[in-house]
């Protein structure tokens, strides 16, 4: 998705930019969305977490 067509959902809080280091657009992506109530709720905040650490880069061990 553009930035441009989410522009006013972010700037209202409705959407919030979950990886902000991430430059748009991103080529293959999925989305997640969430009201900022709901990221209060510990399975919701548990989710996300787990699902940001999944996006970050991975380093392998050697």
């Amino acid at each position: 998705m553009r930035k441009a067509l989410v522009a006013q959902e972010l700037e209202s809080g409705r959407l919030i930019h979950l990886l902000p280091k991430q430059r748009w657009p991103v080529k293959w992506a999925y989305y997640v969305v969430a009201a900022p109530k709901a990221l209060r709720r510990y399975e919701v905040s548990a989710f996300h977490d787990w699902l940001a650490g999944k996006a970050l880069p991975q380093t392998e061990s050697i």
